[in-house]
């Protein structure tokens, strides 16, 4: 099967991939137990703190004061962590034997076999952001 992992404020992160979604299905989107069935309780645990960072600071800096202008995001290292701890939780997802690959925020496709050069990209292109951040 194959997943897609998205930031959505009150939804679930994790999707399948709208072109793996069968006739019965019906939809795309998974309930969190379908989702962690097969994984450790400590993955479900890292996954919704990770989501709920995202949710509360969604919140907190956009909805409450409803102002969907401002940034999510107050610095390049709350962002850079936050993305480096959903592409970790979407790496492990990945490897699972029973998914084909998970597509992650940024389009990046996590399969099996790939896992240094995608990694090492991603890992350059979150540098990048901590240093543009800070030069500009």
């Amino acid at each position: 099967r194959h997943y897609r992992m998205f930031a959505d404020c009150g939804a679930e992160f994790i999707w399948r991939d709208v072109d793996d979604v069968r006739p019965e299905e019906d939809e795309s989107y998974l309930e969190t137990d379908e989702i962690f069935a097969s994984f450790t309780p400590s993955m479900r645990e890292h996954y919704d703190a990770w989501g709920g960072t995202y949710s509360n600071y969604f919140t907190a800096r956009l909805w409450n004061p409803a102002d969907f202008g401002a940034p999510l995001w107050h610095s390049a290292d709350e962002q850079v962590a936050w993305h480096v701890g959903g592409f970790l939780s979407g790496w492990r997802f990945a490897l699972d034997p029973q998914v084909g690959s998970m597509k992650y925020l940024n389009g990046t496709l996590l399969e099996r076999g790939k896992e240094m050069s995608i990694t090492l990209e991603f890992l350059k292109n979150q540098a990048d952001l901590l240093e543009n951040w800070m030069s500009s």
